[in-house]
């Protein structure tokens, strides 16, 4: 079962075409969808990569290799089963599940964020007040 802090490294959505580092921000919802944001290099002034990302490091995940911040535009929800199907064929790879603190830093990124779809935002509330 995907919880939150749970790492995959794949492509889990059509348009990701190099592979990310996706993270579960969220508990499953009741129709089994969870909220995922994944990390990106971090390329000051380029798109979404403005004065508002957080920079996450190195120290902070070992598949980290420099400074990556939350792609805030891509976040959205992806049905659990689908990514857990995805692992299961090797479409997707477990990682190191996210420390307590990065997690808490991630979600507080994405609820910061003007870029994040409010139903992510809902998602990672709902979390917290479980």
């Amino acid at each position: 079962m995907i919880k939150p802090g749970d790492t995959f490294f794949g492509r889990l959505f059509p348009e990701d075409r190099t592979g990310h580092l996706y993270i579960a921000v969220a508990n499953p919802d009741l129709d089994d969808a969870v909220a995922v944001v994944n990390f990106t290099t971090h390329r000051p002034g380029f798109s979404f990569h403005n004065d508002s990302c957080v920079l996450f490091e190195p120290a902070d995940h070992p598949f980290l290799n420099r400074p990556s911040c939350v792609a805030s535009p891509l976040a959205r929800l992806r049905a659990a089963r689908a990514i857990e199907a995805e692992v299961e064929i090797e479409e997707a790879e477990p990682r190191e599940p996210l420390r307590a603190e990065v997690l808490r830093r991630v979600q507080d990124a994405a609820l910061a964020s003007p870029d994040v779809p409010q139903n992510v935002k809902a998602a990672i509330r709902e979390t917290f007040a479980a």
